[in-house]
């Protein structure tokens, strides 16, 4: 901001149009990571961005995608660090699931990137990909075929560690 001497109502404004675009892409990659068939993929895109998440697809029934604000893309596309959580959530999810599909290293070490700075945002979501994590690897440890699956809680674990002894411990 020192450089283009914005107000900050207007600094917040324009970051959550860039950062809601990044996810409108985010999203897009996810629904191509999931669907196949093309017409399907541009049709749950659509909706998924202006539907405000993917709850209304059948296999999601009763998830928290429709009961859950802080889940939907709707209080993602008004604030900033809200899209950009959203869309490190959804590319840790869908790079873990690729590391188990493709079995690439890559995958798993982009997912656990996306992770780890999901949870400097917001640090309570360790819970969540520790647990995920775990017991999505017990899940797929026959298909994958070796213990390198565990890396992806283990590497947020022990990242977040990292980060809370040196800078959350204090607080």
């Amino acid at each position: 901001n020192r450089f283009l001497q914005l107000d900050h109502i207007i600094l917040f404004h324009f970051a959550s149009i860039i950062l809601s675009v990044c996810l409108i892409l985010v999203i897009y990659f996810v629904v191509k990571t999931f669907v196949e068939d093309n017409t399907l993929r541009i049709s749950a895109f659509i909706v998924a961005v202006l539907g405000g998440g993917l709850g209304w697809m059948s296999w999601f029934s009763g998830s928290s995608d429709i009961t859950s604000a802080g889940f939907t893309t709707v209080n993602a596309f008004e604030r900033g660090h809200e899209a950009l959580s959203t869309l490190l959530l959804l590319l840790a999810l869908s790079f873990f699931y690729i590391y188990c599909k493709k079995k690439e290293g890559k995958h798993l070490l982009l997912a656990v990137l996306a992770g780890f700075l999901q949870t400097t945002i917001h640090p309570t979501f360790i819970i969540f990909y520790v647990v995920v994590g775990v017991i999505v690897s017990f899940l797929f440890i026959k298909s994958v075929k070796n213990l390198r699956i565990f890396l992806f809680p283990l590497g947020i674990l022990l990242m977040f560690g990292v980060y809370y002894l040196t800078f959350l411990n204090g607080l």
